[in-house]
């Protein structure tokens, strides 16, 4: 005894022929082999697009890298610009302690405190 199922196959079968039932598994082939090359035509096209979006990526941070290495080596100069201006003024001062101008200078300050001294003596006796 044939099943529902059965019966419906055969008689799509004896209606259809046997070129049409051909033709029509030639459709279903080519339907199946088209849906393959639209995938692959879709993945192609994501590659093509994030390799594109990564190459753009890329040189954007190339970019960001190059103006922080500027800015840092700008910086590090100025420091050390400035670092400079202050190790020359403790070498002015540490040669100018030594200096006969600075002993000159605490000589004129002694002979000032001296007449100070001795004014104010006089106007205390």
């Amino acid at each position: 005894m044939a099943t529902a199922k059965e019966e419906t196959k055969e008689t799509l079968l004896s209606k259809l022929g046997a070129d049409n039932i051909e033709a029509l598994a030639k459709k279903i082939w080519l339907a199946g082999l088209g849906a393959y090359g639209r995938s692959f035509d879709e993945v192609q096209n994501r590659y093509e697009k994030a390799n594109a979006d990564s190459q753009k990526f890329f040189e954007e941070l190339v970019k960001r890298g190059e103006k922080l290495q500027d800015d840092a080596e700008s910086r590090l100069k100025d420091g050390r610009t400035t670092l400079e201006g202050r190790i020359e003024k403790l070498k002015k001062y540490a040669t100018f302690s030594s200096n006969n101008e600075m002993n000159e200078k605490i000589d004129d300050v002694n002979r000032k405190l001296d007449v100070i001294s001795r004014d104010l003596k006089k106007k205390a006796s």
